[in-house]
């Protein structure tokens, strides 16, 4: 049986936590971003040289490029009162740059098909393409090859979604905008899905209603089908990048079971989403701190004794240092499905739908 994508990036991710060059990366940024005692003050800490930089990185949740980023642009963030970041030497932005090589490499045999077909409108589907920078173009060698990641490409190229978009020529309609229209999309695909995940927005109830019940869709409407399968596929690959950093930075799974378990707090569907949100024991400052935008397992017991396994990411944590139970958190999840997609009901509904069904082929 075929790994899913879901799989091969976890068995990406066991290979990365295994090479030689992840402990060196880790390493190197835990050095550069943790507090030190100091001698000059008894019991004082000694903020770190790039701890600025550091948590700069942290605000882009771009991986490892966050940090490449902060280097890159440290002489306009020391214009701000309160900044202070240190520029990293040779052997630090070349350790930090062979890891984000990797990811880029990664990222680059994905979607390499989609953006010679699509140059434009392959940006859709592009984590990084929001970011305006040069350090694609220094040169940093990934610590993998292929060859080495092949297996993982090709379950995301076998992917209902990618499959769905290389049917159809749909996207050949936004080759003839412009890079700023494209990028005006990508936006509006953000806030209609990404900054609004408490409910379906009324625009998307209503795209949903006419891919329903028609049997002939405009071109505005194809267009928008295909631009949904590009933004889950990008919010798919950017949940694939965060797995690796997370590997390779040493992070283990976030596993939430009965031993840390309080209460299931809700579980709510709608047209996009399938929701889930507990009540954990503990302030959990990793997780505030570290695994927004991470994957977490859900593996409990319900109180109808049905036990749910469930793989997540994780959208929001609130954590509470005085409640009834003591300190507690509590963590909300988006389920996801093989291909790592968090809008897998809606995209589900509309590829078994008619406008899922219908095929535009363009002539050329």
């Amino acid at each position: 049986m075929a790994t899913d994508f879901k799989g091969a990036v976890f068995a990406l991710c066991k290979q990365l936590a295994m090479h030689p060059k992840a402990q060196e990366v880790s390493t190197l940024i835990h050095d550069i971003s943790v507090l030190r005692e100091t001698d000059t003050v008894p019991g004082g800490l000694a903020k770190p040289i790039h701890g600025d930089l550091t948590q700069v990185a942290s605000y882009e949740h771009a991986q490892f490029l966050g940090y490449l980023l902060a280097d890159e642009y440290s002489e306009q963030l020391n214009r701000h009162q309160y900044v202070r970041v240190t520029r990293l030497d040779d052997q630090e932005r070349s350790t930090i740059g062979s890891a984000h090589a990797t990811l880029r490499l990664f990222l680059d045999e994905c979607l390499g098909e989609l953006r010679e077909r699509y140059p434009k409108a392959s940006i859709l589907l592009d984590p990084y393409a929001k970011f305006k920078t040069n350090v694609d173009r220094l040169g940093f060698e990934p610590f993998l090859t292929k060859e080495g990641i092949a297996t993982c490409v090709s379950a995301f190229k076998s992917g209902k979604l990618y499959g769905q978009l290389m049917a159809n020529d749909t996207l050949t309609i936004l080759e003839g905008s412009t890079m700023r229209d494209i990028l005006n999309v990508s936006v509006a695909l953000d806030r209609q899905f990404t900054e609004v995940i408490d409910g379906a927005s009324e625009e998307t109830k209503a795209f949903l209603r006419r891919a329903l019940v028609r049997t002939t869709f405009t071109a505005e409407d194809l267009l928008m089908a295909s631009c949904c399968y590009c933004h889950a596929l990008m919010l798919s690959l950017t949940l694939a990048l965060q797995m690796m950093f997370d590997a390779i930075m040493g992070s283990d799974l976030i596993v939430l079971d009965n031993d840390c378990i309080i209460d299931m707090q809700s579980h709510q569907l709608d047209q996009v989403y399938d929701r889930y949100s507990v009540l954990l024991q503990g302030a959990l400052f990793s997780l505030a701190s570290d695994t927004v935008g991470s994957i977490a397992l859900l593996d409990c017991d319900l109180p109808n004794q049905r036990h749910i396994k469930v793989f997540g990411v994780v959208y929001a944590l609130t954590v509470n240092f005085a409640g009834e139970f003591g300190e507690t958190s509590k963590v909300s999840m988006l389920s996801l499905d093989g291909e790592l997609n968090r809008m897998h009901r809606m995209t589900d509904t509309m590829l078994n739908s008619p406008i899922g069904k219908t095929r535009v082929v363009l002539e050329h």
